[in-house]
């Protein structure tokens, strides 16, 4: 029981990390096609 709630911590810390790193990927994406559309 208790190792189970361990991996579901270490998962949704994992899940919030990809989830900026996405986030961020997304928002770098997004200023470069401002940048590159005249």
């Amino acid at each position: 029981m208790v190792k189970t709630k361990l991996i579901n911590k270490k998962n949704s810390k994992n899940l919030k990390k990809l989830s900026l790193y996405y986030f961020i990927l997304n928002v770098k994406v997004l200023i470069c096609m401002i940048i590159i559309k005249p």
